[in-house]
């Protein structure tokens, strides 16, 4: 049975993006080892290694004591001895975006535990258990505990999982009898990898992509605006003028231009915009696909990578996309369906938000 724990991700366009989660983040040297605490806030429960870059956990809930990047293959080690679950799980998305995990598929755990055996030659009651007299304590390798029918164990320090392949886990650590547990999302990206560039992307221009006309709800320094927006793919798009208009008097203001000749669209950052009369406009043109933009982007005269697609004949960029490069804060009210712009805050990345295990 697949549990689903609410993790909620934005689409990430190349996987490497991540090391731009959540500032300010700790800065790591290569292969760093972190400590995360959870229980005692001088005694580390386990380390995670070849941590890269960090994320503030309590932006996701409180219950999350680390949120850290790592590049493969990362250890991790446990710590604190008295613990009777130690795990980690693979974390998958559904169509809707939530994030879950598989009970009945923990990770490979390597190590020894304390657990119970039953001494040789005892019977059950009939009841189906052991009698207290008639079981003994015993350390050994976690990996011969299906031999025995065993009844509660304690990990030792020491014991281990590695996680070899790139993707986001979910790894806790909990004392037997206690509430709440000690809690990381670890998201492993492959050091050897470089982030891909789009080597068919004019192939791919052609081929149109679902776009939903937005009915969310959009504040903007706590005003509400009516944009002309789409979502695709579960991302919301936004014309460009039109953010560059709405945001004019604010501190991350920026200007647009366009050369047809070139076919270059160029921002300008912390610039006066120049109004073209067609800002704010509602398009009614019915258009449900888009198609990729190939367009060069530029920002100050060096090249950028925006997501952004052609609906009706006006480019619509993502939203996160130029948050991210003009540095002003986005986020999602989930019950209210409302996209929130705060230009007071710096951009951080859409982060897995926890709402229930």
């Amino acid at each position: 049975m697949r549990r689903v724990i609410n993790f909620r991700f934005c689409s990430l366009l190349i996987v490497f993006s991540v090391i731009m989660l959540i500032g300010p983040s700790s800065i790591f040297a290569e292969g760093d080892i972190y400590d995360v605490f959870g229980y005692e806030e001088d005694e580390a429960d386990f380390t995670v290694s070849n941590v890269v870059d960090t994320f503030d956990a309590s932006l996701i809930d409180k219950a999350f004591d680390a949120g850290l990047v790592a590049e493969t293959p990362v250890e991790i080690t446990l710590l604190n001895e008295g613990g009777s679950n130690f795990a980690a799980y693979s974390l998958e998305k559904t169509d809707s975006g939530i994030y879950g995990y598989n009970p009945d598929e923990q990770l490979a755990i390597e190590g020894e535990v304390v657990t119970l055996i039953p001494i040789e030659g005892a019977e059950k009651n009939i009841f189906g258990q052991y009698s207290p007299d008639d079981m003994e304590e015993v350390t050994m390798d976690v990996n011969e505990l299906g031999n025995y029918d065993y009844q509660g164990l304690t990990y030792l320090s020491g014991a281990k999982i590695v996680l070899e392949e790139p993707g986001d886990y979910y790894v806790l650590f909990r004392i037997k009898a206690t509430m709440g547990a000690t809690e990381a999302f670890v998201k492993v990206i492959d050091s050897e990898d470089e982030p891909e560039e789009n080597q068919n992307q004019e192939e791919e221009s052609d081929i149109p992509v679902e776009a939903i006309p937005s009915n969310a709800r959009i504040l903007v320094d706590g005003e509400e605006i009516v944009f002309d927006a789409y979502n695709i793919n579960g991302n919301n798009f936004f014309k460009l003028r039109d953010l560059a208009y709405t945001l004019s008097e604010s501190q991350k203001g920026f200007d647009v231009t366009w050369n047809a000749e070139d076919r270059i669209i160029s921002i300008f950052p912390d610039t006066p915009y120049t109004a073209t009369g067609g800002e704010m406009l509602i398009e009614d043109t019915n258009q449900t696909t888009g198609i990729l933009n190939v367009d060069q982007i530029q920002m100050d005269g060096e090249e950028i990578k925006l997501l952004a697609y052609n609906i009706g004949g006006n480019n619509y960029f993502k939203l996160r996309d130029i948050a991210n490069q003009l540095d002003f804060g986005v986020s999602w009210e989930v019950e209210s369906k409302t996209v929130i712009i705060n230009t007071d805050n710096s951009y951080i990345e859409d982060i897995p938000q926890k709402q229930a295990l």
